[in-house]
Order: C-alpha cells, then sequence, then structure tokens
C-alpha cells in the first residue's frame, strides 16, 4: 500500500491515542505530537527566498500533517545511510527514499509495537 498523507496522520493518531507510547526513538519526547502546519503561503515564501522547490511529499507533510516537534532541530545519525558519508536514504529497491517513506517507515516500526 503506498504511503499517503492521510495514512501517516492515521497512524501518528494510533499512536498519540495508545494506553502505552510504542518505544521507539524521540517518543519520549514528542509523544507523537507534531506542531502545528505551517501555510503554504509561508512555504511559498521560504522557497522564494531561499531560490529552492522543497520536495512535494515534505511540503504536504509541514502543511497538513505537521511542523515537526520537540525533537525538530536536533539531528541523528540513520543508521541506513553510508557511513562513509552522506548518502541519500535508500529503500530495498535501492531507489531514494521520499520523505514519506522515510517517515513512514519509523512511524511502522511504532505502530508494529502497538498492542
Amino acid at each position: 500500500m503506498p504511503v499517503t498523507i492521510e495514512s501517516i496522520g492515521d497512524d501518528l493518531e494510533r499512536c498519540r491515542n495508545a494506553k502505552r507510547l510504542p518505544k521507539v526513538f524521540g517518543a519520549e519526547a514528542h509523544r507523537f505530537e507534531l506542531y502545528p502546519v505551517v501555510r503554504k503561503s509561508v512555504v511559498g515564501s521560504f522557497e522564494s527566498k531561499h531560490g529552492i522547490q522543497l520536495p512535494d511529499d515534505y511540503r504536504r507533510f509541514i502543511t497538513e500533517v505537521g511542523n515537526g516537534g520537540p525533537e525538530a532541530g536536533n539531528v541523528w545519525e540513520d543508521l541506513r545511510t553510508d557511513q562513509e558519508g552522506l548518502r541519500p536514504t535508500k529503500l530495498k529497491r535501492k531507489r531514494r527514499a521520499t520523505f514519506l517513506e522515510w517517515y513512514n517507515d519509523w512511524l511502522q516500526r511504532a505502530v508494529s509495537k502497538l498492542s
């Protein structure tokens, strides 16, 4: 099943409402709560100011689901990356992961721990 903004939102809600939080990285700090969404006009202004265009799935995430959480701004190592240098996270099929695929991979580990 393809990852969708709606499925991400549903799974976040399931984790938030669980009797016990799933034990995955960061859960104790963010408790699956995200900061409010960013207005599309703010994202557009940011893109224009910096001469960039955010990936569509990331843009939708921050404008429809939430704009990070208590761990926002912290950097941690993604053990799926190449240790020789910065490399894009790859999926089993050896293609680059989109933001939603990467986020969903982490979220599904949490969902799998729900009773």
